[in-house]
Order: structure tokens, then sequence, then C-alpha cells
């Protein structure tokens, strides 16, 4: 994993490298453009693509590590994209649009407390 800090340590981008592919865990907009607001996938997430900075914890720091926020990338400024597993295991992609306060909605179906 690579971090990469904004405003000192705070709300840090995470860059997640298989080392024995040398890809990064990425997905393209092309697998969720068309998704309408706070759905999922209905195919399988295929890794390979132009979204590979993803969001977690607001701190990296394992003292202040916040574990409930789920996995997500911006995609727009508008928008963000969460990866869930559904109930066969298979990793999807959930879109949503962010709060006016550009913080992650807590009442999205799929995307919150998944992967965790």
């Amino acid at each position: 994993m690579e971090i990469e800090s904004e405003d000192q340590g705070i709300n840090p981008v995470y860059k997640f490298l298989n080392k024995a592919t040398g890809e990064y865990l990425s997905i393209t907009m092309q697998d969720f453009s068309s998704l309408a607001d706070n759905t999922s996938s209905s195919s399988p997430v295929k890794v390979g693509g132009e979204i590979y900075q993803w969001k977690f914890s607001d701190a990296y720091n394992n003292d202040y590590l916040n574990k409930e926020i789920p996995l997500y990338a911006f995609y727009k400024a508008s928008n963000v994209v969460g990866l869930n597993i559904n109930s066969n295991g298979e990793v999807r992609v959930v879109k949503t649009p962010v709060n006016s306060d550009n913080s992650v909605p807590s009442d999205v179906p799929g995307i919150n407390g998944t992967l965790s």
C-alpha cells in the first residue's frame, strides 16, 4: 500500500499494489458511469483502469484509523464509487453522490460497512 498525505496526514489517499503482478487496485469508469445513483453494478468489477486512488480513513495513524468508513474513490467532484461484496462473494461497484460537505453518505445500501 502506498499512502499520499493531504493536510499533514489527514485525508490520505491510498493506493493498493499487488506485488505479484505490479498492478494497482483500479477500476475503469466504464464499469459504472451508466449506473443510477445508489445502485450496485450488475456484474463483478474488472480490475484495471483509471480509478486507483482510494479513501477510507481520515488518518492513517493506527491510533486514529477509522475502520467504519468504506473503501471509496472520487470519480467526479460530486460523486464517489465504493466497492461492496454481494451475497455470492463477488465484488461490485456502488455509485453515489456525496453530501454537501463532500462526505460519503451513511445510508447508501451496499457501500457502508463493506470490505471491513
